[in-house]
């Protein structure tokens, strides 16, 4: 059998009270964006073995407080046996 895993984030993390900081300032390390997918498929000839790939994206995030630069997204690749 294959099954498939399908996650997605969208966060909406901002500054919404502070004294100092800058209102509606994204909040440090938080994406606005994040998505994951993995396949895993089990082999028949050897029960209990199986094969799986995943793809693991982020998108850009802020650094620090308040928001001067960003840090870029990323994307990963992954598998297993």
């Amino acid at each position: 059998g294959t099954s498939m895993i399908v996650s997605y984030a969208w966060l909406d993390a901002y500054v919404s009270r502070d004294t100092s900081l800058p209102l509606k300032d994204t909040l440090v390390n938080t994406p606005r964006h994040q998505a994951s997918l993995w396949i895993r498929h089990d082999l028949t000839a050897l029960p209990g073995v199986g094969v799986g790939i995943g793809v693991f994206a982020v998108g850009s995030r802020e650094a620090e407080l308040p928001n001067t630069w960003t840090i870029p997204g990323y994307t990963r690749v992954d598998a297993s046996a």
